[in-house]
């Protein structure tokens, strides 16, 4: 068997009909090699696609690292290889991989029930419910902060106006109860303070915007309270501004 037909099996696939060649010849047995690994790189770029990672990233970095043509030997092998890599290009491009379509199928958090609960509370004047009613609108404002922290508000500036207005709101709701409870009311630094009013103005220390977003003139008061404890530095808030 020449190496020709050593070479023409390598790059179809095709047995060898004397494996031994390879022990003998060199240039065959680096071909065979040097196809080997591309043929690896390949598969762990449809690997990196099929278990859910960034297959475009891994393709191309498996492509750029893959052996470099190395002579006339290797032409029709590593064609073969490029091949192969223009056709899963080709289908990444024309579908997308499957790991950005999961991404771009995740269902986005509709936010319009919250934003509705917290104009509903908002209009409600202190003196229209019972101290036990005004318990319960805590308990349901404070479902939707919980939401709204799971989803990182706090760090998202998109959501950290709409996580303010419901602290802002759970906060008030709170004193409204007349019931110093957890978790509304809590210790910090040993003082009792109401805790949802302490956070909205921790978030106004990151962001001080936020205050001008308040329009009850008793709530504002209440949670500059606060806000100027942190500039005064006679407290510390609960988040700290990024350098």
């Amino acid at each position: 068997m020449n190496c020709e037909s050593v070479r023409e099996a390598l790059v179809t696939g095709a047995p060898l009909s004397k494996p031994d060649h390879l022990d003998q010849c060199e240039g065959c047995r680096e071909l065979a090699a040097r196809l080997d690994a591309g043929w690896g790189d390949l598969n762990r770029g449809l690997g990196a696609w099929a278990d859910g990672g960034d297959f475009d990233a891994a393709f191309a970095r498996a492509l750029k690292e893959a052996p470099a043509n190395n002579g006339w030997h290797l032409e029709r092998g590593f064609h073969v290889l490029l091949l192969a890599a223009m056709v899963l290009f080709a289908l990444v491009l024309a579908v997308g991989s499957p790991w950005q379509n999961r991404q771009a199928e995740a269902p986005q958090v509709d936010w319009t029930d919250v934003e509705v609960h917290l104009d509903e509370v908002s209009a409600v004047p202190w003196n229209a419910l019972s101290d036990v009613d005004w318990g319960d609108v805590a308990d349901d404002m404070l479902a939707d902060a919980d939401l709204l922290e799971a989803e990182g508000a706090v760090d998202d500036e998109a959501l950290r106006e709409l996580l303010f207005l419901v602290w802002a709101q759970t906060g008030r709701a709170a004193e409204n109860a007349n019931n110093p409870r957890q978790p509304y009311y809590a210790s910090v630094d040993g003082r009792t303070v109401n805790y949802y009013w302490y956070a909205a103005a921790s978030l106004a220390y990151i962001d001080p915007s936020l205050m001008g977003m308040l329009t009850d003139a008793d709530q504002k008061s209440s949670i500059n309270f606060y806000f100027d404890g942190f500039l005064e530095e006679d407290r510390k808030p609960l988040f700290q501004p990024d350098e």
